[in-house]
């Protein structure tokens, strides 16, 4: 787990990250992503390893069509 949040910091620095960022985040999407954030924390407190795996990958997914296609 601390490898996969030191990558996610490395590619946060990068000054193309910001960009993206910047063009694709919208007050909508965010209130999503602290939903999808809230969701995954709750699964992981009920160590329900298939929803919090489920909610992980919808929420990487989306953020991925949202940052490739704003």
């Amino acid at each position: 787990m601390s490898n996969v949040f030191q990558l996610m910091n490395q590619v946060r620095n990068q000054g193309e990250w910001g960009v993206l960022k910047k063009r694709s985040v919208t007050p909508e999407r965010r209130l999503q992503y602290q939903a999808e954030h809230r969701e995954l924390v709750q699964a992981l407190k009920r160590r329900d390893v298939h929803e919090a795996r489920a909610v992980a990958t919808e929420h990487l997914l989306r953020v991925q069509r949202n940052l490739l296609r704003p």
